[in-house]
Parts: C-alpha cells; sequence; structure tokens
C-alpha cells in the first residue's frame, strides 16, 4: 500500500468530521469536467465562524453532464464532490486557507458512444491552499485576488494508481462584487489555470491548460440562508492551441453558522 493512500484516507474522514461537527462567505464555483458542452451542477454548503479570525466552510456537490455531441445537460453523471475549507484573517483584506477534496468523478471514452470506461469511475484526492486578498473601490464594489495551489491524486473506484497519479496545479482568479442592496449581490471572477502531471517518475512540463469566467446572483432570504445562482465558462487550452469549452449552470444553498455563533 502506498503512503498516498493512507493520507487519502484520513483527508476523506477529515472531511466528513469537518461536515459532522459544525460545518468566508463566497460562492462555491462548480468543478470543471471534459468532454462535454453543459453541465449542470448542485451544491450544499455550511459556513462557520469560530472566532471574527476563523472561519470554515464545508460543502457537499454534485453534477450531470451532456455528451461531446449534444446538448442535454442531465444525459449522465458529472462528478460528486466533498470539501471542506479553514479559512484565517492574518490582517484586514488578507486571509489564507488549508483546504482538502474527495471528487468522484464520471470516467467516459471521448469516441461514440461516450460510455464509462472499462476501468470504472475516476477518484480524486486533493489538498490545497489558498491566499486571499479582497479591497474597496467603491462603496459598492468589491475586488477579491485569489492564488491557489493544489497537490492532486488520481485513482480508480478500486483505489489502485491512475496513469498520470499526481498533478501539481496552480490557479489564479479575480473576482468583483457589486452590491445591489444589503441582501443581494452580482459576483463577476475569471481564473486561469496552470498544470504539471507525474506519470511514473516523469514529470510533464508545465503549462497553461485552461481559463474559466463565471457570473453568479447571490441573495440573502434570510440571516443564515445565502442562495448562489449562476453561469460559469470553462475553456480549455491544449498543446497545439485552444480546445473545447464547456457552460456551466450552477446553484448553491448556503447555511450560515449553523452552531449559531456569532462573529
Amino acid at each position: 500500500m502506498r503512503a498516498g493512500l493512507l493520507f487519502k484516507l484520513w483527508g476523506i474522514l477529515y472531511v466528513w468530521l469537518c461536515l459532522a461537527i459544525g460545518l468566508s462567505q463566497a460562492q462555491t464555483t462548480p468543478p470543471g469536467l471534459q468532454g462535454t458542452n453543459l453541465v449542470t451542477w448542485l451544491a450544499f454548503t455550511a459556513q462557520q465562524a469560530w472566532s471574527p479570525r476563523l472561519t470554515t466552510q464545508a460543502f457537499a456537490g454534485a453534477s450531470t453532464q451532456s455528451d461531446p455531441d449534444n446538448w442535454n445537460p442531465t444525459q449522465k453523471f458529472g462528478v460528486f464532490v466533498l470539501n471542506q475549507e479553514t479559512f484565517y484573517q492574518l490582517r484586514p483584506g488578507w486571509r489564507v486557507a488549508l483546504c482538502n477534496s474527495y471528487r468522484l468523478y464520471g470516467n467516459y471514452a471521448q469516441a461514440e458512444p461516450y460510455d464509462l470506461l472499462p476501468i470504472g469511475y475516476r477518484q480524486e484526492l486533493r489538498v490545497y491552499a489558498r491566499l486571499n486578498y479582497r479591497h474597496s473601490v467603491h462603496p459598492r464594489w468589491e475586488l477579491s485576488y485569489t492564488l491557489r495551489p493544489e497537490y492532486r491524486m488520481f485513482y480508480t473506484q478500486q483505489w489502485e494508481d491512475l496513469s498520470p497519479s499526481t498533478s501539481i496545479r496552480t490557479r489564479a482568479g479575480v473576482q468583483a462584487t457589486y452590491t445591489l442592496s444589503p441582501r443581494q449581490a452580482l459576483v463577476l471572477g475569471a481564473e486561469a489555470f496552470g498544470d504539471t502531471r507525474e506519470d511514473g517518475l516523469t514529470w510533464s512540463p508545465y503549462r497553461f491548460t485552461q481559463v474559466r469566467a463565471a457570473g453568479f446572483w447571490q441573495t440573502r432570504p434570510s440571516e443564515q440562508t445565502i442562495l448562489n445562482l449562476g453561469v460559469m465558462q470553462q475553456q480549455l487550452y491544449q498543446p497545439d492551441g485552444w480546445g473545447r469549452s464547456a457552460t456551466y449552470l450552477s446553484a448553491e444553498v448556503v447555511w450560515v453558522n449553523p452552531l449559531g455563533l456569532k462573529r
């Protein structure tokens, strides 16, 4: 058994513990997929403020997707995600986070009839960090910048190594929030990705892989409930140029401070 498997199992247990003991206020963007035109994503999130500086966020989400030759967004399973992030505010405007994630993907052929591959579903364990800076540029406008390094490990549904087995990825993003009213806001964001992958003992060259742009409408029906509805566009980049694009329709329900603690 590879040492990484023990780390994975600990990561999954840690996520479930965070969900059980009480789950930063931001929308959850859909996870990216390949081999599709249109995706639907639904997530349920809990955010718990433990102190003025320490916040935990955990969510469970799932998506369905179309095949690459049609636009039926509910045609087949896309991905299931369990995710946990713990944020610490260093100083006004600056936050860091330590995070982990478990993901189960549909692993489909790239040629018709686009069926599930014989090896079955693909699993991923991910650990990552966030460094975020946020500031106001107008009474209604706020800008946020995020750097997110990720370490990802890929497995079959039987927890055997896939090829490539490991990825180191960097995400750099910017987000603008426009406050419509005390309970409503528009959120616009864009993100760029760079990636290197390990296959055996060899790492691929680090390269730019994709960009994503998203827009969300955020409303707060009550003090403890947030609803995020949005759309995201993903554009892949291949070594020989721009590749396939996909559109994501997203909905998220957020439960704020389920334990009733206040900042």
